[in-house]
This record gives structure tokens, C-alpha cells and sequence, in this order.
């Protein structure tokens, strides 16, 4: 079985890489922007073909004599017209696919795409999803939560400042999920071939709980063994900042009406909570073992 991985060296597939090398799936093409960060997924097999998604020609090129392909939409952060780039990648992945006969499609969505309100980058994942529907291949959409490494986003915050500065009130409630068990789902269907047929699958995953943004302020204060609130800050200063790190004006815009969605509980499951939608990951583990480390590893924290 050939499987191809997008966005590989990313914070969405760098996990699905491991989890499926770690199945014993050692024939993958993986296709990335570099390949600089995949030195372990080479030493094991895994060829890296590098280019850019938005090339149709380089997808179609990377993904000849594939089976199945995990397809992982690349954030087009720096782009003035991220939405029409979401529409790009779709039609990107989607030619891919109808040229090279591609069987199996598991796409890595989010939670939301059922909402016709404004949801900010929502709006992306739905066009290509609808783009990958138009395919003659077998589509699993996973729509996940609110990613727990989300909160690398917001380090240089906590470093500097103190604290964690997003545009959302720490009241706010999300079902958080850890990147890495969305992954190992991901690699799951797309090597489970006794699930085989032409057919549109919808599954969301809601973590193992429904966390607040106070509650993980208070979960990260305790690891660090200091005071780290989450202060809700304005939608242009979070503008600001996102601008400071290489965003677009537009994508920008878009990730603070996703969270201005999460701050009214518009963002919200379309199904319900069940063992089916949760993993296993909490988030107290993400903390103790990824972000609180990567925190102490680097300068002190800042006054608050």
C-alpha cells in the first residue's frame, strides 16, 4: 500500500508521519515544503518529494501509484487572499486525485465546517472539503477540536508577558484534542481496508473533555509553578500581533472571527459527545509533557 502525506513537516502531519511509521507503513511519499525536519522519517523509508501544495503539477507528480492520501491543508498564513488559497489547495489535492486514479482520500478538516455562519478559517476547510466531495474517491473527513498545540501560538506571550493572550474570554469552553491523536486516527482509516467502498465519511473528535480557557490558564500555572492567566485581549491587538509573526492582514482577520465564533458558541459539535468523538489524550498530559517543558527550555517568563 502506497500513502502519500501532505503539509508533512507540519504541526498536523508530523504526527500522522510517526503514527504511521510506527504501524510498520514505511512506503510513504511525503510532501513538503523542505525536508530538513524529516531526517527520522527518511532514515526509515520515507521518501520526501518538496514543492509547493498550491502546484497542481508538483501534487500530481508527487502522488503518481499512490493508494491513499492524508491530505492536510497547509495554512495559508502569509497569503493576501487566504480563502481563494483554500479553494487552490482543494482543486490542488482534487486533481491529484482524479489523475492518478487516487482510491482513498482521509482528509484532516476541523469542527465547524457543518456551520453556514462566518467562522473564520472554518470557511477554508469547508471549500476544500466540498472540492474533495466532487472526487470519485472514497473521503473521510476528520473534523477535530481545538488543537492543543494551538498554545504554541502563544508562547511568546507567555515568555514575555506573563500570560496567555488570545482574543477569546476565559470562560469560553472548546472540546480540546491533542494533534497527535487525531493523527493516529488519520493513519488508522486510511490503512483500514476492510472499510473499503465509495462512500463520504464524516467524523468529528471532541478530545476526551470540553476544557475552558481559564481552566487551562490554571492547568499551565500549576505546571510552572507561577501565575500564567489567560487575558482576553482585543480583536485588533490579536490582529497586531498575529501581523508581527507573518500573517496576512486577511488571515489574520479570519483567525479572529473563528475565535470571536468560539467566544459566542457558534463554534460548537455538530455531533454528539461519545466515546466514538473522544480521544485520549488530556490536555493536563499536553502540559506536563509538551508545552510547560518547551516553556522552561527557553527565557524566563516575563512579569505579570
Amino acid at each position: 500500500m502506497n500513502i502519500a502525506v501532505t503539509s508533512a513537516t507540519g504541526r498536523r502531519g508530523r504526527p500522522v508521519v510517526r503514527s504511521l511509521l510506527e504501524r510498520g507503513y514505511t512506503d510513504l511519499v511525503l510532501l513538503a515544503r523542505s525536508d530538513a525536519t524529516l531526517e527520522p522519517a527518511l532514515w526509515r523509508g520515507a521518501r520526501v518529494v518538496t514543492g509547493d501544495l498550491l502546484d497542481v503539477r508538483y501534487v500530481c507528480h508527487a502522488t503518481e501509484g499512490i493508494d491513499v492520501l492524508i491530505w492536510i491543508t497547509p495554512l495559508p498564513r502569509s497569503s493576501p487572499s487566504p480563502l481563494e488559497d483554500f479553494g487552490r489547495l482543494g482543486d490542488s489535492a482534487a486533481g491529484a486525485i482524479v489523475a492518478n486514479g487516487i482510491r482513498r482520500v482521509v482528509n484532516l478538516s476541523t469542527l465547524g465546517v457543518h456551520l453556514s455562519a462566518p467562522c473564520g478559517v472554518v470557511e477554508g476547510f469547508r471549500r476544500v472539503e466540498g472540492i474533495l466531495d466532487g472526487t470519485p474517491a472514497e473521503i473521510t473527513h476528520l473534523r477535530p477540536g481545538y488543537l492543543m498545540e494551538n498554545y504554541e501560538d502563544v508562547l511568546e506571550g507567555i515568555r514575555h508577558d506573563g500570560a496567555i493572550l488570545l482574543p477569546v474570554s476565559p470562560e469560553a469552553i472548546v472540546p480540546m484534542i491533542a494533534a497527535a491523536d487525531a493523527a493516529d486516527l488519520a493513519a488508522a482509516i486510511a490503512t483500514d481496508w476492510e472499510q473499503e467502498g465509495r462512500q463520504r465519511r464524516v467524523f468529528e473528535l471532541h478530545g476526551p473533555n470540553d476544557i475552558s480557557f481559564g481552566d487551562a490558564a490554571l492547568l499551565l500555572s500549576g505546571q510552572l509553578g507561577r501565575d500564567i492567566p489567560h487575558v482576553r485581549i482585543p480583536p485588533e491587538e490579536a490582529r497586531e500581533r498575529l501581523a508581527a509573526h507573518g500573517f496576512s492582514e486577511a488571515f489574520a482577520a479570519l483567525v479572529v472571527e473563528w475565535y470571536a465564533a468560539i467566544d459566542s458558541g457558534l463554534w460548537r459539535p455538530d455531533q454528539p459527545r461519545s466515546p466514538a468523538t473522544e480521544t485520549q489524550t488530556p490536555f493536563e498530559r499536553y502540559v506536563r509533557y509538551e508545552l510547560a517543558p518547551r516553556i522552561r527550555a527557553t527565557q524566563p517568563i516575563g512579569p505579570r
